[in-house]
């Protein structure tokens, strides 16, 4: 059965910052080790920020896969991506093995609170 990890925190307003997720509800193929994120320009130099996730999962299934993860900030904006990052979808996390995948959402600010759902990708 899928499962979605459903994490909502509240963040300090610092530039940077990081939590390690104790209870959550994630796909029955995946560990999450970590997430952090961070607030930074777009480009270099750019005024416009983002948001930028990164993301910690080890596949424990036993066969390769792929993840999708979508962030949702301030329950506005939102962000997705595939680990591991493959724009043929040939590659995939070999069992046991860690990867770390990474999300940018468009944001002025450090968010209040985010949701992040971790799931199979086919």
């Amino acid at each position: 059965m899928k499962k979605l990890l459903l994490i909502t925190c509240l963040i300090s307003l610092v530039c940077v910052g990081s939590l390690f997720a104790e209870e959550h509800m994630i796909t029955d193929k995946a560990e999450l080790q970590k997430i952090s994120f961070e607030l930074k320009p777009v480009v270099k130099g750019s005024t416009e920020n983002m948001v930028l996730f990164s993301v910690q999962l080890k596949n424990i299934s036993g066969k390769p896969m792929m993840y999708k993860m979508t962030a949702i900030l301030d329950e506005k904006y939102a962000g997705e991506g595939i680990v591991p990052v493959d724009e043929q979808r040939q590659q995939r996390v070999q069992p046991d093995e860690v990867v770390t995948g990474k999300i940018a959402v468009t944001y002025d600010k450090i968010p209040t609170n985010f949701i992040l759902f971790i799931d199979e990708e086919n």
